[in-house]
């Protein structure tokens, strides 16, 4: 495995129960490509990735992420018992207001069962931590389409405020959704 750390954070692992975050792993790529590509009617992708697209975006983006100081993306593999079982992290931040969006995927089977809330609610445990107490973010943001109830409510008990239905609409298979935005405020 070829870890590399991000110059930001202190801590190259991060640990809560059986999961971890680390560093997103070029190894993991085209895993992560594989279940984006599944999931892409929850992502604001367009089209399918390839496996070129996906090496370039690791070489042009999430590389030089790690040696930034204040980089626009921190992206984790999302570990559960030495396993990788998803990825996200932080993306559109703005270091001078202090806002964050996350992302969050993970692995398509376990997206559909019972672990789901245990996983997602670990992972958001984690980028609270990573960027509220570390990194100072004041505000960490979603924005989730409103067809994902078990998500949406998943967030809704992790402390995770709706705020307000965003303008834009999203058609998926031919129905137009909403997208929502939920906020969560770091203490001070």
């Amino acid at each position: 495995m070829n870890l590399k750390n991000y110059n930001c954070l202190k801590k190259n692992v991060y640990l809560h129960n059986d999961y971890s975050l680390i560093p997103l792993r070029e190894d993991d790529l085209q895993l992560i490509r594989k279940w984006r590509n599944e999931q892409i009617q929850f992502l604001r992708q367009e089209n399918l990735l390839t496996e070129k697209d996906q090496k370039l975006y690791f070489k042009n983006t999430v590389l030089p992420s790690f040696i930034e100081l204040n980089p626009k993306i921190i992206l984790f593999s999302f570990i559960k018992n030495s396993k990788l079982i998803g990825y996200g992290g932080f993306v559109n931040i703005d270091w001078t207001t202090g806002l964050t969006e996350i992302s969050f995927l993970i692995e398509t089977n376990r997206s559909k069962n019972e672990t789901y809330a245990e996983d997602f609610a670990s992972f958001l445990h984690l980028v609270k931590i990573i960027g509220c107490d570390e990194l100072k973010f004041k505000e960490i943001y979603t924005e989730t389409y409103n067809i994902r109830p078990i998500h949406i409510g998943i967030l809704e008990k992790n402390s995770f405020e709706f705020k307000k239905i965003l303008d834009y609409d999203k058609i998926i298979n031919g129905k137009s959704v909403n997208v929502l935005f939920h906020s969560y405020i770091c203490s001070k």
